[in-house]
């Protein structure tokens, strides 16, 4: 199927649900096994919350032998919805996580048979040793295929998408860049090395904070998250270095001359909330993104933007617990201690809730 086809994506009445029909399984056929090319409907329900759902078991073929036993196929996907911001969130082909989209086999009567296979590369099938690599290849490419249609399709309806994805290979020293600061549970600030925080600021990593990459409808309004308005550079390195490693390099702000805004060239990777007020942001809010926009912008908190020029930024992520000290964070840089990791299970610094 080179196009999925629409069955439903509407937003209003109660019970709707964002539907779409993807590729399920593809054609193969060897000594021991046959399988047809077939299709599923994926509904995702518009309510508010994270949610895993597995679609209708269909018969797509059966084992060769004796036996000839029917094979059933199905897929299983997470999806998050928040309809205050018709924004969904899904998980990318390349991400490693226990909800990564998979799609099962299971020969009748053998539900102890059943395999998995994975949108990701590092999983194609759970037991390759046995597995056929032809049938295993084809089932992942289709899978990969499914999950990518969803993604695709959400976005050409208009919804805000956030696809979870790895966090990048980037350097340790532009890892030591991409640290915030939160204090009392409210994000305060990119970490500066040069300023002094209190006793009650905690730090996080760019592992900890990595959601994934988000894309905006076009024109879709966005704001400053208060606090936000430093980017601190080292050696050249910083949240605009982060978007433009998945992006490419930006040239102009993201929101130019909207409303006749005066906006300037220096550019900065802003941290942004979607909507049309500059808010503070709780810790454990998933909303804050990343978009190329002006200083001038971003040092103005009276004023909104909009997706104009570019429409996919950065996703970031927050976490309820964890972080390391001020003073741990010093030492971890003094030392030239791999930025990367996720603090909450940072190796060195006890957890907030321990200390």
């Amino acid at each position: 199927m080179s196009e999925p086809s629409i069955i439903s994506t509407t937003q209003t009445v109660p019970g709707a649900s964002f539907q779409v029909e993807v590729p399920l399984t593809p054609s193969y056929a060897d000594p021991y096994v046959t399988v047809v090319q077939t299709s599923a409907t994926v509904s995702i329900p518009l309510v508010p919350g994270p949610r895993t759902l597995t679609t209708a078991p269909r018969s797509v073929g059966f084992l060769g032998g004796s036996e000839r036993r029917a094979l059933n196929a199905a897929l299983t996907l997470w999806s998050d919805y928040d309809p205050a911001t018709k924004t969904l969130t899904l998980c990318g082909n390349e991400l490693v996580d226990p909800d990564s989209t998979f799609l099962s086999l299971e020969p009748e009567g053998g539900p102890d048979q059943a395999r998995i296979y994975r949108t990701h590369a590092s999983a194609a099938a759970d037991d390759p040793a046995d597995a056929a690599p032809d049938l295993a290849r084809a089932f992942q490419n289709t899978v990969r295929s499914a999950n990518q249609a969803i993604i695709d399709t959400a976005i050409r309806q208009g919804y805000t998408v956030i696809e979870r994805t790895p966090v990048p290979a980037i350097s340790n020293e532009h890892a030591a860049n991409l640290l915030l600061v939160y204090e009392n549970g409210w994000f305060k600030e990119p970490f500066d090395p040069n300023k002094q925080y209190g006793p009650n600021a905690r730090v996080h990593t760019i592992g900890s904070t990595w959601n994934g990459l988000i894309t905006l409808d076009a024109d879709e309004n966005f704001a400053n998250v208060i606090g936000s308005t430093d980017d601190p550079k080292i050696d050249g390195m910083s949240w605009i270095a982060l978007w433009e490693s998945e992006y490419g390099t930006a040239t102009i702000c993201t929101s130019y001359e909207y409303k006749g805004f005066s906006c300037t060239d220096d550019l900065i990777g802003g941290h942004s909330i979607l909507g049309t007020k500059a808010t503070e942001v709780k810790k454990g809010s998933d909303k804050v993104f990343i978009m190329p926009i002006c200083k001038q912008h971003n040092g103005d908190d009276s004023v909104y933007m909009a997706a104009i020029k570019y429409t996919k930024g950065i996703s970031l992520k927050n976490y309820l617990e964890g972080g390391l000290t001020v003073d741990a964070v010093m030492e971890l840089l003094q030392n030239g201690t791999p930025m990367l990791g996720n603090d909450v299970q940072w190796p060195g610094p006890v957890p907030l809730a321990q200390r």
